[in-house]
């Protein structure tokens, strides 16, 4: 007898935008090779990390430097995979395009020490939270929640727009913070940085959003069961060799395809 379902926002976030990624990563197991987008972003939260649980247990937090120290040194070794390089760089040595990006996630740790971090009293971080029913296991981490009720989530990169308040996302970490603490989180915020800039983003959710978020996890569930992936939509800025690890040998990608230009 086969287990439960398995739904997360990133098997749902996936299978959206495009199904052969999820069909090649969550069906096959082939996870294909890391870009630096990814790594960024996952030495980003692990210094995020490190800093609150650090705050958690002396109400400061970490110094400067030893925040730096642990990402540098996360940064590094996730870099020594087998990175895909973005195309448009060709001719640059990957040890300088490596270089380059460990340099601004650096600025943009600095930033967020600076200018994020000093406002959070985190009251759980990590948080994993597994809920089951009708057959289907819903799996969340939210990044962290502060003592206000507030839920935080960051990206190392481009600065947020406000749309981004509203995504799936931050609505299932909202259906997990009520499961845990039986209330409704004061708001979402959804943190930006890079080198250069940081904002945040403010949205709330309602016991409404929770219904239209079940209605979708029903779906997702249905459509994956019926083994059908279709791919990106072409054109979508993720459906590219700089984003997608898959992009070298997908099917449905033409590999003599020339670039478009403009006369």
């Amino acid at each position: 007898m086969s287990g439960p379902v398995k739904v997360s926002f990133s098997r749902m976030d996936k299978f959206a935008k495009c199904g052969e990624q999820f069909r090649r990563s969550y069906v096959l197991g082939d996870w294909g090779q890391p870009t630096l987008p990814m790594i960024r972003g996952k030495s980003g939260h692990a210094g995020t990390e490190s800093n609150f649980r650090h705050k958690l247990e002396t109400g400061e937090d970490l110094p400067i430097d030893k925040l730096l120290e642990e990402v540098s040194a996360d940064f590094d070794i996730r870099s020594r995979q087998n990175i895909l390089l973005p195309d448009d760089m060709a001719g640059v040595p990957a040890s300088k395009i490596i270089s380059t990006t460990k340099d601004q996630l650096i600025q943009a740790t600095r930033n967020f020490h600076t200018h994020i971090a000093p406002v959070i009293v985190p009251d759980f971080i990590e948080e994993k939270i597994v809920l089951t029913f009708q057959g289907i296991e819903i799996t969340m981490v939210i990044d962290l929640a502060d003592k206000t009720g507030s839920i935080h989530d960051w990206k190392f990169g481009r600065l947020r727009k406000l749309d981004d308040a509203n995504t799936d996302q931050l609505s299932m970490y909202a259906y997990g913070y009520h499961h845990k603490t039986g209330t409704m989180p004061r708001d979402v915020r959804l943190h930006g940085v890079n080198q250069d800039a940081w904002n945040t983003v403010v949205g709330t959710r309602t016991k409404a959003d929770h219904s239209v978020l079940s209605r979708k996890i029903k779906t997702f569930v249905k459509a994956t069961a019926a083994g059908i992936y279709l791919p990106a939509v072409q054109g979508s800025w993720w459906c590219s060799k700089k984003w997608c690890q898959y992009w070298s040998d997908c099917k449905y990608v033409n590999p003599q395809a020339t670039e478009p230009y403009e006369v």
